[in-house]
């Protein structure tokens, strides 16, 4: 649920980069253009937001899927495609830059890349990401089977709206709507939201509410900055109490307030926190999709799981602060696992404050050891972790280590693709 936070290693990842797969037919390169053909061919829009020659996911999601013949072959069916590319240092011509930027703010692109269906009008209903676990043409497709289907319900109720007034066309309007992604609503639709405001004003159906809620939320977290904000745990009771939230504002507001308490020291009421938001999913509404908590039986075991491994923690220990960093960086569900931007919510940043706390309970840990032994234990402590090179991690990996084991040795026994990097 971390804010971006992978986007340092996906930068140094795409590095010089440059796009090996170019734009073109039969992908339109201007969105009016792409606006004008879905209309006249009667078919959907399907707009890849990306930055190809900065961004590795976006990379990935051009080459491996979205310019192999066999996904534009199925899409043409349906959609029409179009690629809005804003790269870093690939040439672009000023005026396309000015009109990629305004459109990336009228979709509110905060990552990339972002795949976005919409309407032949360009009105909006669903968006995604690169997903690691559909990196083929086929797989990818089939993962945008419910998405689609989101298009065809949007419609069929707009359609049945058409010949009707009053409540029943406010309930047609609600059947709509709740289809589409809710961060699309108040930039396309909110003159069916106020419609609905008119023709059912005790709000019968609870959509409402349901948006009430997760404009709330929204407005609360926009003044925040992923990297150095600091949350007031009692702000966010006071948040849910007001705006009455539920379903996945509920989960996601609880999140927010388990990463406020983390950062004010309260570890252990954290995990509380985050066993409450599993416990909130049973206040999912219809209107809950998954879209911002993506919770699934599978993840509610696995999360609960790391919880029970920290409360065991007699510490606070290792065990604690490395159940917490599974939990934000892992295993909490995220729609972006793999992005370059802001779209991780909550918007507010742990995982250095974790990672200082959990090194230092780390060389506390080992202070029996010495020698090549302690310098094994440290480096498989750093196992299945995705810690910055900062405070105490820094100092486990650029001091301790080396002072204890030769070089080479340093960077055999370090874990993944990032720590052995850090040792010249």
């Amino acid at each position: 649920m971390e804010s971006g936070f992978r986007f340092v290693l996906l930068v140094a990842l795409a590095g010089s980069m440059v796009p090996t797969v170019p734009a073109g037919e039969p992908w339109h390169l201007e969105f009016e253009e792409g606006r004008a053909a879905a209309r006249a061919q009667n078919k959907d829009l399907l707009i890849d937001f990306g930055g190809s020659d900065w961004c590795g996911p976006c990379k990935w999601l051009k080459e491996r899927v979205l310019s192999r013949a066999e996904f534009i072959d199925r899409a043409g069916g349906t959609f029409v495609l179009v690629d809005i590319d804003l790269p870093a240092r690939s040439p672009i011509a000023p005026d396309r830059k000015r009109r990629y930027e305004e459109l990336q703010e009228r979709y509110a692109i905060a990552s990339v890349p972002t795949v976005v269906l919409a309407m032949a009008d360009g009105r909006p209903y669903a968006r995604t990401t690169y997903r690691e676990a559909y990196q083929t043409p086929e797989t990818y497709w089939n993962y945008l089977a419910p998405l689609r289907e989101r298009g065809r319900s949007l419609r069929a109720a707009l359609d049945r709206a058409q010949a009707l007034k009053g409540a029943p066309r406010a309930v047609e309007l609600v059947s709509g709507l709740s289809e589409i992604d809710p961060r699309f609503i108040s930039g396309f639709y909110a003159d069916l939201v106020a419609e609905i405001r008119t023709a059912d004003p005790t709000d019968s159906t609870g959509y409402l509410a349901f948006l009430d809620g997760r404009r709330a939320l929204d407005a609360f977290q926009a003044p925040m900055d992923d990297r150095t904000a600091a949350i007031d745990p009692a702000a966010v009771d006071s948040l849910i109490a007001r705006a009455k939230l539920r379903g996945e504002s509920l989960q996601e507001a609880l999140v927010l307030r388990a990463a406020g308490e983390v950062l004010a020291g309260e570890d252990r009421r954290a995990l509380g926190t985050l066993r409450a938001v599993l416990d909130a999913q049973s206040s999912r509404t219809r209107f809950d999709r998954g879209d911002y908590v993506p919770l699934d039986a599978a993840s509610i075991e696995a999360v609960r799981r790391r919880i029970a491994e920290g409360e065991a923690d007699p510490g606070p220990g290792v065990a604690l602060y490395y159940a917490l960093h599974r939990i934000f960086e892992f295993e909490m569900p995220n729609p972006y696992d793999w992005s370059c931007g802001a779209a991780f919510q909550p918007r507010i940043r742990v995982r250095e404050t974790i990672g200082d706390r959990y090194g230092r309970a780390l060389i506390r840990s080992t202070e029996g050891l010495t020698g090549e032994a302690r310098a094994r234990a440290l480096a498989k402590g750093l196992e299945g972790t995705f810690f910055a090179a900062r405070g105490s991690i820094r100092e486990i990996v650029l001091k301790i280590i080396p002072s204890l084991v030769d070089k080479p040795t340093a960077r055999a026994l370090l874990p993944g693709p990032f720590y052995p990097r850090w040792i010249d």
